[in-house]
């Protein structure tokens, strides 16, 4: 009977251990070792509510300032009840393909994890003195040949979307975007002639709206890939027109919160009729342009 208790006790100091290990939930070193080796290998992203952002999708401000460098060709006419208007073309007419460098200012605000709200301005201000080598009608006024002539026209364009993300990842995302763009023409030309000045000054509105996609791809921690597209034409009642424009470029930020941004920009305005009484004619506009900006997110 002695023996059978010793064997016992035996027993019992070398399954025990082994049960309490058990129960407690812990792994063998080995089992470790090759669970995380059979691991899939991976993107490791960190949300700004978390810790350090290591990509650009939770920076939820971003904003850029600065200005482009243009090509632009553009065609206006102006009609009056009592005149039809010369189709000019600033550029030949005008000489104003000097006038390059121009302001742009673009806001983007995160509001959520698939959601975006942008905001974009630029203005194409050109103005320059000749001399007609042909009579020239803008509205109800007749330039004619051989006047001196201060002319300045204007395309200011205020634009507004919303971005929505089909696909979003840690790497890139891409999706839809439905804004509007505001576009305000101003044309401004004095004649002087034989000791007698005259001129004409007229203003407009056309807003568009604009559907398109968007997408942005992130080349690690400092450089993104940002680019949208949008087109809209319309043919009804008071409104005829076509808009489509792309801007694909690039970011770098050699400090976490400041960088450079650099980007294309092609647009095609194509307006001819908007409801306003006062205006009778068109404009096309034809811009294709470099960019360079400051980048600031938060």
């Amino acid at each position: 009977m002695k023996t059978n208790n010793n064997t016992l006790l035996l027993i019992l100091i070398i399954f025990l251990p082994s049960v309490s290990v058990s129960f407690a939930g812990d792994e063998l070193p080995g089992n470790k070792k090759k669970k995380k080796d059979n691991a899939p290998v991976g993107l490791t992203y960190k949300s700004a509510s978390k810790g350090k952002d290591d990509g650009f999708h939770d920076y939820f401000l971003n904003v850029q300032l600065g200005g482009f460098w243009a090509y632009n060709n553009a065609t206006v006419k102006l009609n009056s009840p009592e005149l039809e208007g010369t189709e000019i073309d600033l550029e030949r007419d005008f000489d104003l393909s000097k006038n390059k460098f121009f302001p742009r200012a673009d806001v983007i605000f995160r509001i959520g994890k698939r959601h975006q709200i942008a905001a974009s301005f630029f203005d194409l201000s050109r103005k320059k003195s000749l001399v007609l080598d042909r009579n020239i009608s803008y509205g109800d006024t007749t330039f004619y040949v051989n006047s001196g002539l201060d002319a300045k026209f204007r395309l200011t364009s205020y634009g507004l979307e919303y971005r929505f993300s089909i696909v979003k990842t840690p790497l890139w995302e891409a999706g839809v975007l439905l804004g509007a763009k505001a576009f305000r023409v101003y044309g401004k030309a004095e004649a002087h002639l034989n000791g007698f000045s005259y001129g004409v000054t007229k203003q407009y509105w056309a807003p568009v709206p604009l559907p398109g996609v968007h997408a942005l791809v992130n080349l690690g921690k400092h450089v993104v890939l940002r680019g949208v597209g949008d087109y809209f034409q319309l043919s009804l009642d008071d409104w005829d027109f076509k808009v489509w424009e792309v801007r694909p470029g690039i970011e770098i930020y050699p400090i976490e919160n400041l960088g450079l941004s650099f980007y294309y920009h092609y647009l095609v305005a194509d307006v001819n009729k908007v409801p306003e009484e006062n205006v009778n004619g068109f404009f096309k506009y034809k811009i294709s342009a470099v960019s360079g900006q400051l980048a600031l997110r938060f």
